[in-house]
C-alpha cells in the first residue's frame, strides 16, 4: 500500500487552499484486473470488487484503509457490484455467475441467492429483511434475506437491469430499454418510457430522500420526483456515464470520460481526472471519496475532504 507519511500529511492539510474540496490522500493497489465496483459503511469498512473475481475488504484505520482479506466466494468469475447492507453488518456480492454472495464484514459467507441467469450487475437495499438485485437477463429480483428466496420477480425490462431500493417495498428499476418503471411490491405503478437517449446505468436517491437522480450512456444526469416528474438535468460530461453519488450535500458523477465532477447546486464545483475509466465510487463515514485507478496497476485512490467546504 501506498501512502503518505504523517507530516506529508501535514503539509497537505497546509497546501490546502478555501477553495480545494478534494485531494488524493493516498492509493492503495490490490486487485489483479479492472475495479468494478467500490462500496463503504459507516463502520469504516471498505469492499471492493473486480473482473479478476476477488472481493477485496479493507478496514479503516488511523485515517487509512487497511487490507484485512480478499474473498474468492465466485471462484475466477468476475464481480460486476458489490453493496454493503443497509444497516452495515453485511456484504452482498454479484457477478458474472449470476450468483449473489452475502457474507458478514470480516468476510466469512453466510448465504447465498440463486436465481437470475446472467449476470448481476445491481444490488440495492432499503430494509434489513430484504433487497433487490438486477441482472442482464432483465428482470430485478426482491429476496427474502432470511429464507435466502425470492419474494417476486420484477419483469418487463430488457437487457441490464439497474435497481433503487425504497421503504415499505418500493422499487424504482431502469434499464438499457431507457425506461423507469416505479413498483409497489410486485406491482408496477407507472413507467416513464423514455427516460433518457440511452442505457440507464444507476438510479441513486437524493439526500433528502424526496427526489432521485439517474445517469446514463447518453453522458446526461437527470433528477426526478419520486412520482417520475423530470426536474433537472445536468450535462457536463463527454462520455458515457456510470456510476453517480450523493453525499454532505455534494453530487459525484464518473464515468467513461475519465473524470469525477463534483456539484453543488447544479454547478461543477471541481473535477478529478483520472488515467482510464471510472466505473464506481464510494463516500465512506467522514466524507473522503474513495474511487478506482483502472490503467495497469488498479488503484484504489482515496480523495480527502476538505471539510471547509461543507461547513464555510
Amino acid at each position: 500500500m501506498e501512502k503518505f507519511s504523517n507530516q506529508d500529511q501535514q503539509q497537505n492539510l497546509k497546501n490546502i487552499k478555501k477553495d480545494d474540496i478534494f485531494k488524493l490522500s493516498y492509493q492503495v493497489q490490490q486487485h489483479t484486473k479492472a475495479l468494478r465496483s467500490i462500496t463503504s459503511n459507516k463502520q469504516g469498512i471498505l469492499a471492493t470488487g473486480s473482473l479478476d473475481g476477488v472481493c477485496a475488504i479493507f478496514k479503516k484505520k488511523e485515517n487509512h484503509y487497511t487490507h484485512i482479506l480478499d474473498t474468492k466466494y465466485h471462484k475466477d468469475s468476475p464481480i460486476y457490484i458489490v453493496r454493503c447492507s443497509c444497516d452495515d453488518n453485511f456484504i452482498f456480492t454479484g457477478g458474472k455467475d449470476a450468483i449473489i454472495n452475502m457474507m458478514d464484514c470480516q468476510g466469512t459467507l453466510l448465504k447465498d441467492f440463486v436465481g437470475h441467469t446472467k449476470t448481476v450487475n445491481s444490488i440495492s437495499q432499503a430494509e434489513p429483511d430484504c433487497f433487490i438485485s438486477g441482472s442482464w437477463d432483465g428482470t430485478a429480483i426482491v429476496w427474502d434475506i432470511e429464507s435466502s428466496r425470492q419474494m417476486f420477480q420484477l419483469e418487463g425490462h430488457s437487457h441490464a437491469v439497474t435497481t433503487l431500493a425504497l421503504p415499505n417495498k418500493k422499487f424504482i428499476t431502469a434499464s438499457q430499454d431507457k425506461a423507469i418503471k416505479f413498483w409497489d411490491a410486485d406491482k408496477l405503478i407507472r413507467t416513464v418510457e423514455l427516460g433518457h437517449e440511452d442505457i440507464i446505468r444507476s438510479i441513486i436517491l437524493d439526500d433528502s430522500s424526496e427526489t432521485f437522480y439517474t445517469c446514463s450512456n447518453d453522458t446526461v444526469i437527470k433528477q426526478w420526483t419520486m412520482d417520475g416528474r423530470l426536474i433537472g438535468k445536468l450535462e457536463e460530461h463527454e462520455g458515457f456515464l456510470f456510476s453517480i453519488l450523493k453525499k454532505n450535500g455534494i453530487l459525484f458523477s464518473a464515468g467513461d470520460d475519465k473524470v469525477v465532477k463534483y456539484w453543488k447546486n447544479s454547478k461543477v464545483m471541481g473535477e478529478l481526472y483520472h488515467p482510464n475509466t471510472i466505473w464506481d465510487m464510494a463516500s465512506d463515514e467522514i466524507g473522503d471519496l474513495i474511487t478506482g485507478k483502472n490503467l495497469n496497476d488498479f488503484f484504489l485512490l482515496i480523495f480527502f475532504l476538505n471539510n471547509y467546504f461543507l461547513i464555510k
